[in-house]
């Protein structure tokens, strides 16, 4: 049987008993860091690897846009999804063009329906991985095959040469005889 790869999930929310409840909620599913705070989403950044990443929209100091917009440009590869309990569509369509957010949740979530989307978005993280692997791979099996290639193209030439070589060597032969 084949062992499940278990994202990364930090989850940052300026409220303690959501990011106590979504701890329990999704520990059995994902690795779950947290932060309180942008400035603590960006010190478990630096210490750990992050798959995704799940953030309150209206945070102090620095909004949850501000992070997702940091996160993209330093973690690229980190999904991206924001929650908030205001529906401002502005914002919204801001946050999604400026941090590019996989996916926008309003709260109170419910937990099948969070569940689900974190699903998604792990699946989402672990088929763009095992993409990125194969494609190292075949760039990998190129290379050896230009290697291949480059050689027998080398072997075919000297080869080819030592042919000339004889054929000149019987020809030469031939007209002595001939002599």
């Amino acid at each position: 049987m084949v062992k499940r790869y278990k994202c990364s999930l930090l989850v940052v929310d300026d409220e303690p008993s959501i990011l106590d409840t979504l701890k329990i909620l999704l520990s059995s599913e994902f690795d779950v860091l947290t932060a309180d705070c942008a400035e603590v989403a960006q010190q478990q950044f630096a210490n750990h690897e992050i798959d995704l990443i799940l953030t309150d929209q209206k945070m102090p100091r620095v909004s949850g846009i501000q992070l997702l917009e940091w996160v993209k440009e330093h973690s690229p590869k980190t999904i991206r999804l924001m929650m908030t309990g205001f529906a401002d569509l502005e914002e919204t369509i801001s946050a999604i063009n400026k941090s590019q957010v996989f996916r926008f949740l309003l709260k109170p979530w419910q937990p099948d329906n969070l569940l689900e989307i974190l699903h998604t978005a792990a699946n989402t993280f672990i088929l763009e991985r095992s993409h990125e692997q194969l494609l190292d791979e075949l760039r990998q099996l190129n290379d050896k095959l230009r290697d291949v290639n480059m050689d027998l193209e080398n072997r075919v030439a000297e080869r080819t040469k030592a042919l000339e070589e004889a054929y000149s060597e019987l020809e030469h032969k031939n007209k002595m005889l001939e002599k």
